[in-house]
């Protein structure tokens, strides 16, 4: 059985348009084991110049026992010095059978589509956008993957909390594994221990590991605090020491240091080999070094204490370098010399040298030796804060050394080192 209604087509004659015409079909068919459903409507615009422009719209319903297909389309056809043209088409269409679901837009050359199965959701489209507050699950026994040339996220990022990029870029996680290589450009690292006196860094080699405590830096075998490093340990850039702790100070193994950049060490440092220092070397702490060779400056604000000689290396034209060694007195002295004259009146007043006044404490008393150049002596006939004068016969000649008290450490003489300490750190 077929049902068909079809209307009546009208003629337009009025502005550029010449004629057009109109039609509208609506169908129902049916016979065994098949429903058709068809409505559609058609236009046809003939302007004056000839040209056409052609509309129709349809939709349609086809069912039988295995599928049903829904669709709807329209579209816009030009006839132009005759040529046709497609202006524009859009057509959707959904077609349910036992085992999918198909729904498919199209609009021009644009096209989005959804296939589902039992086993599957696919989704191809150029874009897609989920919104609201609900919860979006993937459940899959396999592996789950996204493929995409650009995603973006905006907003607080979470993978079940463990994860969290936050909205300002930072990124937030209990825990990590680098395959590869992690670069840091700018800021810096900061660890907080959270679990008492864990190790806080380990860094594994290929024979040995490093470990970074609340306290210490260990390199070797992990034990009590201060593990000798293994090797030479070489630093390109600034290193600083602060492990100040009386378990946690630094201590370097048989390779010593070798540091081209400055070396600030505010702790206790402990060096059992040669220690190579190409830039200036700050030690505010101890220093404890077997051996050191420093290419820059080396300042010190504490007391510097040597167990051994303390030399300055001297390069001489015919017998290469040689070591000048220090003059050590039981107190804390400084030192100046000069060469003078007595003058017509029997006596020469010697200034002390303004900016080495500021280095000693005259008024604790300081010591004059003098060396006449002949037979005629040469005498200190008074003594005052910022001068002395020599007296003696007029012409005389003479040598004269000051030697005074550093300011500050006046009474200091003689201090006992406890050697058994020293020995203890070095260990």
């Amino acid at each position: 059985m077929a049902m068909r209604l079809v209307s009546k087509t009208t003629v337009y004659d009025k502005y550029a348009i010449s004629r057009k015409f109109s039609a509208q079909d609506t169908s129902i068919k049916a016979i065994q084991g098949n429903i058709s459903l068809l409505v559609s409507e058609s236009e046809i615009e003939e302007l004056k110049n000839g040209n056409k422009t052609m509309y129709s719209k349809l939709s349609s319903v086809q069912m039988d026992v295995d599928a049903i297909n829904l669709s709807v389309s329209s579209s816009e056809y030009k006839d132009i010095d005759g040529v046709l043209t497609a202006i524009s088409q859009a057509r959707s269409d959904i077609t349910l059978n036992k085992e999918s679901i198909e729904l498919k837009v199209s609009k021009d050359s644009v096209i989005s589509s959804i296939n589902q199965t039992a086993e599957a959701i696919k989704i191809d489209a150029n874009k897609i956008s989920l919104t609201g507050n609900g919860l979006i699950e993937i459940l899959n026994t396999g592996t789950t993957s996204i493929v995409a040339d650009r995603i973006k996220l905006e907003g607080l990022v979470t993978a079940n909390g463990n994860f969290r990029i936050l909205e300002n870029g930072s990124m937030e996680a209990l825990n990590g594994t680098f395959s590869g290589n992690a670069v840091i450009t700018g800021g810096e690292i900061s660890l907080k221990d959270l679990a008492g006196n864990k190790e806080l860094i380990i860094i594994e080699g290929a024979n040995d590991k490093a470990f970074i405590t609340s306290n210490s830096l260990h390199f070797g075998d992990k034990g009590v605090p201060g593990d000798y490093w293994i090797g030479i340990t070489s630093i390109k850039d600034n290193c600083f020491f602060s492990a100040n702790d009386i378990n946690g100070y630094a201590r370097l193994g048989p390779g010593g240091i070798s540091t081209s950049g400055t070396c600030d060490i505010s702790g206790t440092l402990s060096v059992n080999g040669i220690s190579q220092f190409r830039n200036t070397v700050y030690i505010y702490g101890s220093l404890y070094p077997d051996y050191i060779s420093c290419k820059g400056n080396v300042m010190i604000s504490g007391a510097l204490v040597a167990s051994g000689g303390k030399s300055r290396a001297v390069s001489t034209q015919h017998f290469g370098t040689r070591t000048l060694n220090a003059y050590e007195t039981p107190e804390p002295m400084f030192g100046d010399l000069g060469h003078n004259t007595i003058s017509v009146d029997g006596t020469v007043i010697i200034q002390i040298e303004p900016i080495f006044q500021e280095t000693i404490s005259t008024e604790y008393g300081y010591y004059i030796f003098l060396q006449s150049y002949s037979n005629t002596p040469v005498w200190v006939s008074s003594k005052e804060l910022a001068f002395f004068i020599v007296s003696g016969a007029p012409g005389t000649e003479f040598d004269w050394e000051i030697k005074a008290h550093q300011k500050g450490f006046e009474n200091t003489r003689l201090e006992c080192i406890d050697m058994a300490l020293l020995e203890t750190k070095e260990k």
